[in-house]
């Protein structure tokens, strides 16, 4: 369909120089072949929305199971987490497994296959990251990161698929030394997250061969021009932040003791 609406489109322009040319044989494409294009930019533009809602609603739905679950778990303690990060890692990491372990993960995440194609979950996705992580002032930011021991190979085909759409970061690290590992990955997170976060982990088994870090920063500001606007509250209350362009939801929980640290 895309190769045909450029050739279409092309054709369109082309045709212009006919218009004054007496055979009316030559006046059709003129009317009939600019209406093909926009009834198909049309169509994709809405099968395009579409998929997008679908893909909103799934993560969605996706979040507050995953909410249920948790405070169901944590019923006197505060709650908070981005459930982005949670569905976003398992179905990155999937993309070195066989299809079939990939779509398992997909469905487990409550994406129905059938409405929803594998490669219009990582579409969704990828732009969610790319979106959050534009060149701005230090509002949000998301990332991902690789720690891979030294002697471990990892197949091309993988780190392709994962590093520029996933916008993963893949560093080179000896397990072996387990100090030194701990300190690389926290002073990584560290400095992404501006200092919020200084110990990201505090021990590493002698198995490990490689450390996934999903890292957020939030940092909210009632516009871009005033500073930032603080609330207080007395009472137990339920949290979410949207984005309201997307409809996605970005940070969820509850909050039990708020005026509890």
């Amino acid at each position: 369909m895309g190769h045909g609406k450029d050739k279409l489109s092309s054709g369109a322009v082309r045709a212009c120089p006919l218009q004054g040319d007496r055979g009316a044989t030559h006046r059709f494409p003129l009317i009939w072949i600019p209406l093909i294009v926009i009834l198909q930019a049309e169509a994709a533009t809405a099968s395009s929305t579409d998929r997008r809602h679908k893909f909103v609603s799934f993560n969605t739905y996706f979040s507050f199971r995953l909410y249920k679950k948790v405070v169901s778990y944590q019923v006197r303690k505060n709650v908070f987490f981005y459930p982005v990060s949670i569905s976003t890692t398992p179905v990155m990491l999937a993309l070195g497994a066989k299809p079939e372990t990939q779509s398992f993960v997909s469905r487990g995440l409550g994406f129905n296959l059938s409405e929803l194609e594998e490669r219009e979950i990582h579409r969704g996705f990828c732009q969610f990251i790319h979106r959050f992580n534009l060149p701005r002032e230090k509002i949000m930011k998301t990332g991902n990161v690789l720690f891979l021991e030294e002697s471990l190979k990892v197949l091309p085909k993988f780190l392709e698929a994962v590093e520029m759409p996933y916008q993963v970061e893949t560093i080179s690290t000896n397990f072996l030394n387990a100090t030194a590992a701990i300190q690389q990955i926290n002073d990584y997170v560290k400095n992404k997250t501006y200092g919020e976060i200084n110990n990201a982990i505090t021990s590493l088994s002698t198995y490990t061969v490689m450390i996934l870090v999903n890292y957020i920063y939030f940092k909210g500001f009632e516009s871009h021009t005033t500073p930032p606007l603080h609330i207080k509250f007395n009472k137990p209350f339920l949290l979410f932040i949207i984005d309201k362009s997307k409809g996605t939801i970005l940070l969820m929980g509850k909050i039990v003791n708020p005026t509890k640290k």
